[in-house]
């Protein structure tokens, strides 16, 4: 039976909180379920938390391995690779991503990008599929320039307000105030969850006894894990 390698990635540590890599494996499975001629590889190749334009993922990470093995002739001709989307394989300058694409079909193997069900062969090279390739890759290069552009621009502009002593706008947790300050009814809900939580109660009743406070049982691992949570909390001391 053909072998498909399944592919994840995403860029942040934040993502591993939400549904970037579920929503990843449920496409990969989907895609099986459809083609069961195919045996799914029992390796994972998956960078979490790697970002796609910086070439880590290449360099040091999964999908440098997986480049490396093809090009060692660990996998047989037939072998698909499966990744949800082009920029989940490479957000690199479109020639790069060219490149490394041409070492997977060069040992006569494809890449499925599962969003639009596109699968790129030896063919699709030298064929009209390859501009729309080529489109792709751009756009995810851009993307990524674009991202990193405003992520750059938004810290230098923070540490000018911090050089005038200008006030900083950020985002707090629920339980704080804009100043760093504990909001004494949602510390104290806070407190509860964390209580019943060690205690041994399921995230998905907490999620649905306090909804006021998160939006999902997600946001709600999230606050769990929180490290400012260590500093905010009161100890059973300060409690009396």
């Amino acid at each position: 039976m053909p072998i498909a390698v399944p592919y994840s990635r995403f860029s942040s540590q934040r993502q591993s909180y939400g549904s970037s890599f579920h929503r990843q494996e449920t496409l990969i499975v989907n895609w099986l379920a459809r083609h069961p001629e195919y045996t799914r590889y029992e390796r994972k190749f998956e960078d979490l938390g790697v970002s796609g334009s910086s070439g880590k993922h290449i360099e040091a990470g999964a999908l440098g391995e997986l480049l490396a093995a093809i090009e060692d002739g660990h996998f047989p001709a037939g072998t698909v690779i499966l990744v949800e989307a082009m920029d989940r394989f490479s957000r690199l300058e479109p020639m790069d991503t060219l490149n490394h694409l041409r070492t997977i079909v060069k040992a006569g193997i494809d890449l499925v990008t599962l969003d639009d069900g596109q699968r790129y062969d030896a063919k699709s090279l030298k064929g009209n599929s390859l501009l729309y390739l080529a489109m792709k890759a751009q756009a995810a290069h851009e993307f990524a320039v674009r991202l990193s552009d405003f992520t750059v621009g938004s810290y230098e502009k923070r540490a000018i307000k911090a050089k005038l002593r200008e006030s900083i706008k950020r985002r707090n947790p629920f339980w704080l105030t804009s100043e760093g300050e504990l909001k004494e009814v949602e510390a104290a809900a806070l407190e509860q969850v964390f209580t019943a939580f060690t205690n041994g109660a399921p995230l998905r009743a907490l999620a649905i006894q306090y909804a006021q406070y998160f939006g999902n049982r997600q946001s709600l691992k999230h606050a769990l894990r929180n490290p400012c949570l260590l500093y905010t909390s009161p100890s059973p001391r300060d409690r009396g």
